[in-house]
């Protein structure tokens, strides 16, 4: 496809143009929710974000969701990584209410998911690009998911919960979170949950020091 070859070639404002075309044969040809549509048009959203066209990407984004949604479900993973896609817009271009207004559409739908809660505090109390002002929600939803969950926790629900408490002042906490995460994961887990523990320790210890 045409708009694969510009994209790697960076013109993006070609790509556009060859992914819209590609986007509208496909749905004529294949249906509005085919996959092959859904990846052009999940390529047209990506091209349009590149030229800085935040309001045209993010309606791209939300009938991509929108679409996804129709042909899998919302719990379904290609749906989260088009959510995802379009949160991570929101961070970027410094709207991250918007993330969480549509959080909580989902989470309106899906109140005893405990993913969505999950996806929720995480979206809030990220260490790489929090939404400080509401930590005090991003533990609530952490906390929530850990409940939903009877005590069977995730490594990301450990992780997420670790740093919401850390979010909001419970270093204490956060750190055994952490660490009874580490005595729980499987070997594959270990590593990432240490990553997250020295993570934690070395902004602890940044804290202390200012």
């Amino acid at each position: 496809n045409l708009g694969s070859v510009f994209d790697r070639s960076k013109r993006f404002a070609d790509a556009e143009r060859a992914w819209d075309k590609f986007v509208n044969l496909a749905t004529k040809i294949r249906g509005a929710t085919h996959e092959d549509t859904l990846i052009g048009l999940d390529n047209q959203a990506n091209a349009v974000l590149q030229l800085g066209r935040i309001d045209d990407a993010e309606k791209l984004y939300l009938e991509l969701i929108r679409r996804r949604n129709a042909s899998l479900g919302e719990n379904h993973g290609l749906t989260w990584k088009a959510v995802d896609d379009l949160l991570k817009l929101y961070k970027s271009s410094g709207d991250a209410q918007k993330g969480c207004r549509l959080l909580k559409v989902f989470l309106k739908r899906n109140p005893n998911n405990a993913s969505w809660h999950q996806r929720y505090a995480w979206y809030v109390v990220d260490p790489g690009q929090p939404v400080e002002e509401m930590a005090d929600e991003g533990l609530a939803h952490a906390e929530r998911a850990m409940q939903l969950v009877s005590g069977q926790p995730s490594e990301e629900i450990h992780i997420t919960l670790a740093w919401a408490l850390f979010a909001s002042g419970d270093g204490s906490a956060a750190m055994a979170q952490l660490t009874q995460a580490l005595e729980d994961a499987s070997v594959d887990g270990k590593a990432e949950i240490r990553t997250h523990l020295d993570k934690m320790i070395a902004s602890e210890n940044r804290t202390e020091k200012e």
